[in-house]
């Protein structure tokens, strides 16, 4: 298996959807990743049923989905699938369907009051233990 879906990897995905909240999804997944709190990989990927992407999240030590709302699509592609996964959803941090709006203010809002959530759920031994960086779908071949 390639270091991208290696054990220990933390893989963070979003629904983005297309609403306002799946926009703010997709941007705090990536501070996330720049951040240093995993790499970007493919939801759509997993939702395809395509076996390398599963195996990567199956693999992952910590698998983060953020979810614009609470349908929980990104949620519902792991259920389906069997991976275990950290579930985090903009409409629960206080934010609203359809009227919160793309600012880059929303933006830095919704990932203020994440980025504690999610380092408090993740174990120490994986805690920031990736290369700060973006994107990498790189398990499909």
């Amino acid at each position: 298996m390639s270091d991208c879906c290696g054990e220990s990897e933390n893989l963070i995905y979003a629904c983005s959807g297309g609403s306002d909240v799946g926009f703010l999804s997709d941007r705090v997944a990536r501070m996330l990743a720049v951040t240093g709190h995993g790499k970007m990989h493919c939801l759509a990927g997993i939702g395809a049923g395509i076996e390398s992407f599963i195996t990567g999240g199956k693999a992952a030590a910590v698998n983060i989905v953020v979810d614009g709302c609470a349908v929980r699509c990104g949620a519902k592609v792991f259920d389906r699938h069997g991976i275990r996964y950290d579930s985090y959803v903009i409409t629960e941090f206080g934010f609203e369907k359809n009227n919160t709006g793309m600012s880059e203010d929303a933006v830095k809002t919704a990932f203020l009051r994440i980025n504690p959530a999610v380092e408090g759920k993740m174990p120490e031994s994986v805690k920031k233990g990736q290369a700060a960086g973006g994107s990498s779908c790189c398990c499909g071949g």
